[in-house]
């Protein structure tokens, strides 16, 4: 590409003329001069792609000058120079479209590095206006017609082509993607590079990885690196043909093989518990990721991936000795007695349509293709559709009707404090959500470009985020006949009152009522134990995520006794939460005036809702897993204990409304 032409205002000598060869032997075309007068001139009778200016120059200034070259067509992209730090004016002009405000004195590097930035984007521009001109003739002759379908073709295969983009193209075979396919190329700033074609139904899908992403020296027994066609597409264009015969894992997986001996486990396993407990002296070859089997060939035979593998305490680092636990990524189907056997085992994926298909969408029933298993080898399907009203644990179970495990599911907490999990499913009202997030990077320019991550620092782009609010729709279950909505919390404006917006999970989920749906009371727990060991932070016994734990500890903040602490990944890198990450603010004093998250009219706050479910065997402490949100001192703890003891809360006598020490009473503003 031709070098790019500069013009430099500088009225110092001692600064131009250094800086002047700088950039000439970085190989710009430098023009030079000392007065904004003089750069005006120049401005207007020749053309120019990056000024580079002092802000203050005799006669005419160098914002003066950004805002003449800013009316130029095309206009240069300016970077301004200052030995004042005028944070106001630096603003005021960034806003305005300059691209780079330097103070003086700079080294010579960083100056070099900062206009590298802005000839990236300038020579992107213009290869976009040169593949945009060329394009557009390349489409007449190629394209040929006027009816206003073709024109519309013509429209959008530009409109692709100056954009960064992803681009799908659909029609029937032979209508043309691969010609479109080739213009978009061909017209985009991208022309210089390689068009890779990929025919993905003529790619075996055993092949397919290594086809796509190339293979080491030494794998599979080559002895030369093959490199893959996303690496062969760099800085052209991929064209992905027949791209709905990519191999896309189904449901359903083939026990393959059975690895070492058996294990047993040496304490029984609760239906819906998370670990199991063995001994990993005698069963060396367990490792996270790893897929197990409990019970082979028993009625209660179930597999599971293993996600943590805990050899000492969480309280104080004791070994475990035999009785280690194995922490998996999904919770027990069947309860598992003493002595049960345990065996790694190694699953392989199959697909629908090539290995089997689906006979009875109802019931879910596969049947094989000939010659696609291996008799007696087991099928372990995952089916993600009616897994909460009807699912089943195996092939001759009924439909259990009943809560499945709350998210991040922990043994610490349970029915006592309102986990209904194991219990028959209730008719009333229940919600579901949908939202979705989209991510998007563009240049300083304002470009669209390759979607990047958030934390790349090699170059001047911005990520950026946005969040929908959830489509959300109450139904009834079971002989349920009106709808009751949640309303401890009237709407989400009570939030927006002081936050404006809600946003969490690097703001991946946004408004109260995302937070509600997966942090309902008592949907989350802080279990983290049996995820993967690198998302592992640190134990939190007893920690919940429920919104009501939640936004009652983080705005008393400081007034806790104890830190809050919990489990939490951001983009896929685990921190530990506690009220100083979070930001909250507190309520001074502790937590008051009720009203103002609950709403002016809402009375839900006066008294806890009721948690028991009408089958559980145990009794709910509904104060304690309330008030316990805020009042966590060993002494409130000793408090709960007393009034609370196996399940007989008194905590209404004196906290109930009217009372003398009333919830309302103890929470007013005084």
């Amino acid at each position: 590409m031709p070098a790019l032409r500069i013009l430099l205002v500088e009225d110092d000598r001692i600064v131009r003329v250094p800086v002047r060869d700088a950039l000439e032997d970085a190989g710009y075309l430098v023009t030079e001069c000392e007065t904004g007068a003089q750069a005006q001139r120049l401005l207007t009778s020749a053309r120019f792609d990056i000024m580079l200016s002092d802000v203050r120059l005799p006669g005419v200034d160098g914002v003066t000058l950004f805002r003449l070259a800013r009316a130029l067509e095309p206009a240069p992209a300016v970077v301004l120079m200052t030995a004042f730090a005028d944070t106001e004016q630096a603003v005021a002009v960034m806003r305005g479209g300059v691209r780079d405000y330097v103070l003086k004195p700079f080294e010579m590097d960083e100056l070099l590095l900062r206009l590298g930035s802005v000839r990236d984007e300038v020579q992107f521009r213009l290869r976009v206006e040169k593949a945009r001109a060329e394009g557009v003739e390349g489409l007449e002759q190629t394209l040929v017609g006027k009816s206003p379908q073709l024109q519309l073709v013509r429209a959008r295969v530009a409109a692709a082509a100056s954009s960064q983009v992803n681009v799908l193209l659909l029609g029937e075979p032979g209508t043309g993607k691969e010609l479109a396919a080739r213009l978009i190329h061909q017209a985009s700033a991208r022309a210089g590079g390689p068009l890779v074609i990929v025919n993905c139904a003529a790619i075996p899908e055993a092949q397919f990885e290594a086809e796509m992403f190339g293979q080491a020296p030494g794998s599979t027994g080559t002895d030369r690196r093959r490199v893959g066609r996303l690496e062969a597409a760099d800085g052209g264009t991929l064209f992905l043909d027949e791209i709905d015969a990519l191999p896309l894992l189904g449901p359903a997986d083939e026990r393959t093989a059975l690895l070492a001996t058996p294990g047993v486990l040496q304490v029984a396993s609760a239906e819906f518990q998370r670990h199991v407990v063995v001994d990993l002296g005698a069963n060396a070859g367990f490792a996270v990721g790893d897929r197990v089997v409990i019970d082979l060939g028993q009625p209660t035979e179930e597999y599971a991936q293993i996600g943590r593998l805990q050899t000492t305490s969480d309280q104080n680092g004791a070994d475990l000795g035999a009785f280690d636990r194995v922490y998996f990524t999904t919770v027990l189907r069947y309860a598992h007695s003493q002595g049960a056997s345990i065996q790694e085992a190694t699953l392989s994926a199959r697909r629908e349509g090539t290995d089997y298909t689906i006979s009875n969408v109802a019931t879910g029933e596969l049947t094989a293709l000939a010659g696609r298993f291996t008799a007696g080898n087991a099928v372990v399907v995952t089916y993600r559709t009616d897994g909460r009203f009807g699912w089943k644990r195996g092939p001759t179970d009924t439909a259990q009707a009943r809560f499945p495990a709350p998210i991040a599911d922990t043994d610490e907490v349970d029915q006592t404090w309102g986990d209904w999990k194991g219990l028959p499913l209730l008719d009333g009202t229940y919600t579901v959500a949908m939202w979705a997030n989209r991510d998007f990077t563009v240049t300083p320019a304002g470009v669209l470009t390759t979607t990047q991550s958030w934390d790349v620092w090699t170059n001047d782009n911005t990520t950026y985020r946005m969040m929908a609010k959830p489509a959300q729709r109450n139904f009834l279950f079971g002989a349920a006949t009106t709808v009751q909505p949640r309303a401890v919390i009237s709407s989400g404006d009570t939030c927006n009152a002081c936050h404006n917006d809600i946003a969490a999970h690097g703001f991946g989920r946004r408004g109260l009522d995302t937070c509600l749906t997966c942090h309902n009371s008592p949907g989350v727990e802080d279990g983290p134990k049996f995820t993967y060991s690198a998302w592992f932070v640190g134990a939190t016994p007893g920690a919940t995520m429920d919104f009501r734990t939640l936004l009652h500890r983080v705005h008393a903040g400081k007034e806790l006794s104890r830190p809050y602490v919990v489990n939490g990944v951001f983009l896929g890198t685990p921190y530990t939460v506690t009220y100083d990450t979070i930001g909250f603010p507190s309520f001074k004093g502790g937590v008051s005036e009720c009203t103002k998250c609950h709403g002016a009219t809402n009375t839900a706050w006066k008294q806890p809702a009721e948690r028991s479910h009408p089958l559980s065997p145990v009794a709910v402490r509904t104060w304690a897993s309330v008030c316990s949100s805020c009042h966590d001192s060993a002494a409130a703890e000793a408090h709960f204990f007393v009034q609370t003891y196996n399940g007989n809360e008194s905590c209404a006598v004196c906290h109930g409304p009217g009372k003398e020490f009333s919830v309302e009473l103890s929470h007013k503003v005084r």
